[in-house]
């Protein structure tokens, strides 16, 4: 479930209302009295009401989409990303394993589970928005089941 503090414009979402399955990018937002938020987004004229929308679990597709690069450690998958002149090393630096079954920041004290939530860390590390090369129309889920458009 998605909550109105946890995002903002330019977050990516998935809707299951009138534009279930597709990925939203998010141009406003809007509170109506009784119906709760409602976003909108750039790629559509129509609303969704908040309810109706889903995080975007990430993948390590979807990083690489991001511009990570994948490091294979064995048990440990690593994502890492940009250059820290300061540390000489990476700048952002994401690792998934079997035991939590989640992708982590800083050593699994942060977890990060959904695309709006790396697009606001990576914004507040760097000031600037995360791109990505092409996210898909559609989005297969956890079950395996494609979600038509």
């Amino acid at each position: 479930m998605l909550h109105i503090k946890d995002l903002r414009i330019g977050n990516k979402v998935s809707g299951t209302g009138l534009h279930e399955g597709r990925v939203l990018t998010i141009r406003t937002m809007e509170y109506f009295d009784d119906a709760g938020f409602v976003l909108f987004f750039k790629e559509h004229d129509e609303g969704e009401y908040l309810r109706d929308c889903l995080p975007i679990p990430i993948t390590g597709e979807i990083l690489e989409q991001a511009g990570f690069a994948h490091k294979n450690l064995g048990p440990l998958q690593q994502y890492v990303q940009g250059y820290n002149a300061f540390t000489r090393d990476h700048l952002m630096v994401l690792e998934w394993s079997e035991r939590c079954g989640y992708f982590f920041y800083n050593n699994a004290a942060h977890p990060i589970k959904y695309v709006h939530q790396l697009q606001n860390l990576y914004q507040l590390l760097t000031g600037e928005e995360l791109h990505f090369e092409m996210l898909p129309d559609r989005l297969l889920y956890e079950t395996g089941a494609e979600v038509l458009v």
